[in-house]
C-alpha cells in the first residue's frame, strides 16, 4: 500500500474542497507560460537599431 495521495483519494479531494485544485492551477498557469513562451524561442529577428543620442560639446 501506498502511503502517497493521489488525485481521486479521499484525503486528496478534502484538501481540494479546504484549499483548492492547486495542481490544477498549476497545469494551467504552466501551460499559459509555454503558450507565451513559445513564440519567443523562434523568434530571429534582430533588435531594431537604437539610435545614439549625439553627446553635446561642454564647455
Amino acid at each position: 500500500m501506498s502511503y502517497l495521495s493521489t488525485p481521486g483519494s479521499p484525503i486528496y479531494d478534502q484538501l481540494v474542497q479546504e484549499q483548492g485544485d492547486v495542481l490544477a492551477e498549476a497545469r494551467k498557469l504552466a501551460e499559459e507560460a509555454l503558450q507565451q513562451a513559445d513564440p519567443a524561442q523562434y523568434w530571429q529577428g534582430a533588435l531594431p537599431h537604437r539610435r545614439t543620442p549625439e553627446r553635446v560639446p561642454q564647455g
